[in-house]
């Protein structure tokens, strides 16, 4: 007598239609035939987990990853809704257009990147995503106001640097995390908020803006090493610097400051510190830093263009 094994077979776990709807819509409305890499997209039902780009959960029961970076999307972004347990949403590095998707209920994201397209509208709601780590929207076409970033206290990275944003900047003190803050090259305007309790802060760029008022103080700010805000309407005496060994690029260019610009402390790399009204005082320290004597001699008239577009180019 011959006994026969049955030897059961893996199948796929069925994510729910709903899912696999939103994956087929952005696959249809984002040139999906055109990307460069497609493997598996518009496969048959149970097979969602193994397209390229998507991650599921251990259970292969919900989409909770989607990773499309660099991969020649066009078109524009469906709703995205009914991915309600998606974390990680990157597509980054694409030509899309037209809106974000509103974002506030899918409550699991941790990390956002839409940066490096030709997106337009507004930032949508991030009020729900109180897990929350990362936004990235910077090098897009978005317009209209900050979002209220209140209550995100796992924010670490907000970049939305080189659009069209306007308005004032949000309360920054409810983010204990916050490691990175970069709204440069925008039209923000109004007075730079309090920065109290942003202990985590490392990189700080309000740059070629119009942001106006008095300096803010800086004390706190025990991490920093990056602070820009140069190219601004910002009036009052020229800062103290932050008594802190890791500052290393300092920018306060283009403003109205008044008084005497303090000696630089030591762990200072590169800077762009161009009086417009404050007062040049020939400086041993500062020559050394810009690498020009006297410190100030390309900076009136015109302005100075060193690190124009911040401390990265």
């Amino acid at each position: 007598m011959i006994l026969v094994l049955a030897i059961p077979v893996p199948g796929y776990a069925a994510i729910p239609q709903s899912e696999r709807d939103v994956l087929l819509a952005l696959y249809a409305g984002t040139n999906g035939d055109h990307w460069q890499s497609q493997d598996g997209w518009n496969g048959a039902a149970g097979t969602e987990c193994s397209w390229y780009g998507i991650t599921c959960d251990g259970a292969q029961e919900h989409v909770v990853g989607i990773d499309l970076f660099l991969n020649t999307m066009g078109g524009s972004l469906p709703p995205i809704a009914d991915l309600t347990e998606l974390a990680s949403f990157d597509v980054s590095y694409n030509h899309l257009t037209g809106a974000i998707p509103p974002l506030d209920s899918l409550v699991n994201l941790t990390h956002v990147d839409v940066s490096f397209n030709q997106l337009s509208g507004t930032i949508p709601s991030l009020v729900n995503l109180t897990s929350l780590e990362s936004f990235h929207a910077e090098r897009n076409y978005l317009s209209g106001p900050m979002p209220p970033l209140a209550g995100l206290t796992q924010l670490r990275y907000f970049d939305a640097y080189s659009n069209y944003l306007t308005g004032p900047l949000p309360p920054l003190t409810d983010l204990p995390n916050l490691q990175t803050f970069d709204v440069s090259v925008n039209r923000l305007s109004g007075s730079i908020p309090s920065l109290a309790g942003l202990t985590a802060l490392i990189d700080f760029s309000l740059a070629d803006n119009l942001f106006s008022g008095p300096f803010p103080p800086l004390t706190g700010l025990t991490r920093i090493f990056q602070f820009d805000v140069g190219d601004n309407l910002l009036t009052g005496p020229v800062p103290s610097f932050i008594d802190n060994p890791s500052l290393g690029a300092f920018g306060i260019r283009g403003n109205e400051l008044s008084g005497t610009l303090p000696d630089p402390p030591d762990s200072l790399y590169g800077a762009n510190v161009c009086p417009n009204r404050f007062n040049p005082v020939p400086s041993a320290a500062w020559d050394s830093i810009t690498r020009i004597h006297p410190w100030y001699r390309d900076c009136l008239p015109p302005p100075d263009a060193i690190y124009r577009d911040g401390f990265d180019g």
